[in-house]
């Protein structure tokens, strides 16, 4: 099934990619977020109202919101920067889903151990 998109961490990852941050408009096209809604953060942007980190916050909670039933998953996201021609944004969501996991894995054997 995929790994459900945590919106802190992830809206931190992508504003690391220079590329998403020119493009956040495309993304949020993609994502399908309704073109009123875009044009509205557009301007809290442009008024110094909303930074980078709230754009990209706002996207994934407006994403995760219009999937209904079915589930928004970290693999779903990478797709969407693919298609959207942004593989560095992707790959940075792949690699921090990687330490992500690994990091949970490890977490789990030290807490298999506890009495």
């Amino acid at each position: 099934m995929g790994e459900p998109v945590n919106i802190i961490k992830y809206a931190k990852v992508l504003i690391e990619d220079k590329d998403f941050l020119n493009n956040w408009e495309q993304v949020s096209d993609a994502l399908g977020i309704p073109a009123r809604d875009l044009y509205s953060m557009n301007n809290k942007v442009i008024n110094c109202n909303a930074t980078m980190y709230d754009v990209a916050k706002w996207m994934l909670e407006s994403w995760l919101g219009r999937k209904s039933g079915e589930i928004a998953t970290v693999e779903n996201l990478i797709q969407i920067l693919e298609r959207e021609n942004l593989p560095s944004a992707a790959d940075l969501l792949r690699d921090f889903s990687k330490r992500n996991d690994a990091n949970q894995d490890l977490d789990q054997v030290e807490n298999e151990g506890d009495p």
